[in-house]
């Protein structure tokens, strides 16, 4: 979802983030109680489903204009590897394009700042041509110029004939892709329609593939899920067709996966329902380029997130639900430092975990070994990821929720896999990943509740989640 200009253009609001720090009840001691959580997702530990590749560390904006302020450690630490940037919300002299070309260098430098740290990290890189052309340096639609007004793409085609000259000339080749346009479903290609819409999809396309070294395209970067799309279904029947006929299919398709229910299995089954209907074989990457509605981004909500995105081998970044200057730091909403909101300066370094840092750092260099299958609950309200590595003789599973309370739980199968009996007891340990009352506040580290026994039979471990505080996360570790 676009950031905070976008929710006031189309007069939403963002629910207060607020949090009560708790305990889960101890197994032995807990009564349970009628709550909202009650499912049950299930792991499979006989069910390879590949290595480890950390499929959510990518950020959406999130790093300021010098490649240096922000320590390399906060990123390799939490194995980054993917970044969606244009220099959004920028202020006068970084309006983009349409500003005059000042006000274009101003974005490119932005860009090129956040380019070079996310190749330092070996890192993919989508540029997102609608703030580079500054779309949102403008008070209305009317106001806005975009490409094709007039019937020309005269102007356009030299803003990208610029834009790859600067590219090449600073080496900004590798690793790149365009990112068409951004969430022009919501704002009907600012009142232009869709006929416009294609037709620029078209052009752009085009262009880019045949002017821009190894191109490579992503879109349509929608801000409705296909199983979400009353009143802008045309925008996917219709892009599909046009896709089919105008031969230019994008080398990954993305989605915008920020609303408070459904799920990524069905919005890609319903993705591939329109794209089967135009008769579009897509064997490309899917891409979720913003994922975490706000009361998602905390450490029980990006473990839910985490399950969905590695279910699938979608990469995904973390939304970033900040505006103006403030948008292009914290690593969106990752990091806290001293002197943000009111008091915001761009310059201070004083960089600290925020709510969910340590949950990637866990992610990324504790889950080691293989993948294994997980099942969301039914009610899709709880998800697990989880690892098993043959070298430690460890099995580690991340176990989160969309932020509610209850009592739900996750049910292990497949032991025999690992050479472990069909029954018996199991010695378990759970880790507590904590929130911090304020989103820049320095979250606690990680909490060892310690070993717990577990007794099982028929195959299957079941372990008792008490989710007292809907924003924790757990992680659940055994050897074998």
């Amino acid at each position: 979802m676009a950031r905070n200009a976008l929710i006031v253009l189309l007069g939403l609001t963002l629910p207060a983030l607020g949090a009560v720090l708790s305990a889960p009840e101890p197994v032995s001691h807990s009564v349970i109680q009628k709550r909202d959580l009650s499912g049950s997702s299930y792991v499979w530990l006989n069910d390879n489903t590949g290595t480890p590749q950390h499929m959510a560390s990518g950020v959406l904006l999130g790093i300021p204009n010098n490649p240096d302020q922000i320590p390399d450690h906060w990123l390799s630490d939490i194995k980054f590897w993917n970044m969606r940037s244009g220099g959004s919300q920028l202020a006068e002299p970084r309006r983009g394009w349409t500003r005059g070309l000042n006000e274009f260098m101003g974005r490119y430098e932005y860009l090129k700042s956040a380019y070079q740290v996310t190749r330092r990290h070996g890192g993919n890189f989508q540029i997102m041509i609608h703030d580079m052309w500054g779309t949102d340096s403008y008070p209305n639609f009317a106001e806005t110029p975009m490409p094709g007004d007039g019937g020309s793409y005269a102007e356009f085609d030299n803003f990208l004939d610029t834009f790859f000259a600067l590219l090449k000339q600073d080496g900004m080749i590798d690793n790149i892709w365009w990112d068409l346009w951004n969430e022009i479903d919501n704002v009907d290609f600012l009142g232009r329609g869709i006929d416009r819409w294609l037709e620029y999809w078209g052009h752009a396309y085009h262009k880019i593939m045949r002017d821009f070294p190894n191109a490579k395209v992503i879109g349509p970067s929608y801000g409705h899920l296909p199983n979400f799309s009353q009143g802008v279904e045309h925008y996917f029947s219709r892009w599909a067709e046009f896709i089919k006929s105008n031969n230019s299919i994008p080398d990954q398709i993305s989605l915008h996966f920020l609303y408070g229910n459904g799920d990524l299995t069905t919005s890609l089954n319903s993705y591939r329902q329109y794209l089967n209907a135009a008769g579009v074989d897509f064997q490309g990457i899917w891409n979720v380029q913003e994922y975490g509605h706000p009361d998602q981004q905390v450490p029980s909500g990006l473990i839910w997130n985490i399950g969905q995105l590695e279910r699938h081998n979608v990469p995904g970044l973390r939304a970033n639900w900040l505006g103006g200057q403030e948008l292009n730091d914290y690593l969106a909403y990752l990091l806290g430092k001293d002197k943000t909101g009111a008091n915001y300066d761009m310059y201070d370094t004083s960089y600290r975990p925020a709510r969910e840092y340590p949950v990637y750092v866990y992610y990324a260099q504790s889950m080691t070994g293989y993948r294994v299958r997980t099942e969301m609950s039914e009610d899709t309200l709880v998800d697990t990821y989880a690892t098993v590595d043959p070298n430690q003789r460890v099995v580690r599973i991340l176990a989160g929720c969309r932020p509610n309370t209850g009592v739900w739980f996750v049910k292990i199968g497949g032991l025999s896999a690992l050479g472990l009996p069909e029954s018996g007891s199991l010695l378990i340990k759970a880790i507590r990943f904590n929130t911090a009352p304020g989103r820049f506040d320095r979250v606690a580290e990680p909490d060892d509740l310690g070993y717990s026994n577990y007794n099982y039979g028929d195959g299957i471990v079941t372990v008792a989640v008490y989710q007292n505080d809907p924003d924790v996360g757990f992680a659940f570790e055994f050897s074998y």
